[in-house]
């Protein structure tokens, strides 16, 4: 009894355990190679997204063409390695926004699933699309417009006849869709992301260019899916001949129809309107228009950025290039020196709230050049009013004393949320307040007052 309850448990450790015995594996290797492993299923995913990005569409409009052994194996596999993916990404050691090493599987479980858009990986990469394929006793596959060879007699090819496209081949491209759900975080972390050795206003014309020609390559496949599924002689591809080579008889091959449709797609996008005839064609025509507005006007509008930021003056570009090195700098060193998350928070808000208001151009740096006359003139402009609002020196008959304390006074900014004086500190300066307000708050949490433009406090703190 002894000896079966032993092995009992011996069982259970070992199924337990068998997960983490391979991810100890992983953990074995030396962190070179772990970083090589994770850069080569890194770009292995980034490389599946491009070709489902590319093929997906072109799938569900011709399925037949890729409805193919060989096509549906190279998915499965592609697939596979998604749900992979998915699965080591979920326990992914990574570092947060604050430098921190997250371990715990709970936390790393979490972040992915919710923050990174780990449920989109699961759902759009496991193949449901495999069911229908088993589902279905007979195999259609075309190769020119014709059928291959092995297909029960009285198969046909491929047509502006809907029901010559078998169905399940159609439902099997349409499932195939949900591989887009995958991309989601990638195309949003892209889409953020600035290109190497570009300046932001290129990037972002280069991203916007690169969006228009994938936006006219989904709807040149869109707009043969519509004229398959309205199954007339009417339909726009039969009405430039693009179905059927009525001269030659057989389907037209995949590469006219494909560069035919994709031009036409590019037309629309610049107000070249297709020749249609049907409310369904020229419903889905007003849809290209709006699209192709919406991606002109961002592009053009890119451009008009670009230009205006030609025409800047290079001190800004060096000043914004320093500020963003500062603040690089700035990120790392809180991180090496392992600053509270919070306080790390707190002083990139402030930075970049400072930032925002001037742009890295305090007053000393405005005028800090100037003779001291100047500099003094500035001062008792910017500050003696605030001074005389105080009863200490309002009745001071003194204007040179007043000067020299206008002349040690600064500009602070301070973002909403955080504290100027907390209780105990040392009130060695008195707070003018030039704009917004500020209020009291006892340790409770509760708030005792409040000084707003004009006032000022912490001259008894």
């Amino acid at each position: 009894m002894h000896l079966a309850k032993v092995q009992n448990v011996g069982s259970e450790s070992y199924h337990a355990l068998r997960p983490s015995r391979l991810w100890l594996l992983i953990d074995a290797l030396s962190p070179e190679t772990k970083q090589q492993a994770w850069s080569l299923l890194d770009m292995s995913v980034v490389a599946i997204h491009v070709w489902n990005l590319l093929f997906l569409p072109l799938t569900l409009a011709w399925p037949c063409m890729f409805a193919q052994r060989e096509w549906m194996a190279l998915g499965l596999v592609m697939d596979l390695v998604l749900l992979m993916n998915a699965g080591l990404q979920s326990k992914r050691v990574y570092f947060d926004n604050f430098g921190i090493r997250i371990t715990d599987p709970t936390d790393i479980r979490r972040d992915y699933l919710k923050r990174r858009g780990g449920w989109l990986e699961l759902l759009g990469s496991f193949p449901i699309e495999v069911f229908v394929v088993l589902a279905t006793p007979r195999f259609f596959a075309f190769s020119g417009g014709l059928p291959c060879g092995g297909l029960v007699e009285g198969a046909s090819y491929l047509s502006y006849r809907t029901e010559q496209q078998p169905r399940h081949v159609f439902y099997w491209s349409l499932l195939r869709l949900s591989r887009f759900l995958v991309m989601v975080p990638t195309l949003i972390a892209w889409q953020d992301k600035p290109i190497p050795k570009l300046s932001v206003y290129i990037s972002r014309l280069v991203k916007n260019f690169m969006f228009f020609l994938i936006v006219a390559h989904i709807d040149a496949c869109i707009m043969w899916v519509l004229c398959y599924q309205l199954d007339t002689p009417d339909a726009w591809i039969n009405a430039v001949n693009l179905g059927i080579d009525v001269e030659h008889g057989g389907m037209r091959d995949f590469k006219t129809q494909y560069v035919t449709s994709y031009l036409e797609a590019q037309q629309v996008m610049f107000f070249a309107f297709r020749n249609v005839k049907l409310f369904a064609e020229r419903s889905f025509c007003v849809i290209e228009v709006i699209v192709g507005a919406l991606v002109n006007g961002s592009i053009f509008g890119n451009i008009s950025n670009l230009l205006q930021s030609m025409q800047k003056t290079a001190a800004f570009d060096k000043k914004l290039e320093k500020e963003t090195f500062r603040m690089d700098y700035l990120r790392k060193y809180m991180r090496g020196r392992g600053f509270p998350p919070e306080l790390q928070k707190r002083i990139r808000k402030h930075n970049e709230f400072e930032w925002s208001r001037l742009q890295g151009m305090t007053e000393e740096k405005l005028f800090g050049g100037l003779p001291n006359y100047l500099q003094q003139e500035v001062s008792n402009w910017l500050h003696l009013d605030s001074l005389n609002s105080m009863p200490l020196f309002k009745s001071c008959p003194d204007d040179a004393f007043k000067g020299a304390i206008a002349a040690t006074m600064d500009t602070v900014i301070v973002q909403e949320g955080l504290f100027v004086y907390r209780l105990g500190d040392s009130g060695q300066e008195a707070c003018f307040i030039r704009e917004g307000a500020v209020e009291f708050v006892a340790e409770d949490g509760t708030v005792t007052g409040q000084a707003s433009k004009g006032e000022y406090f912490g001259q008894e703190a």
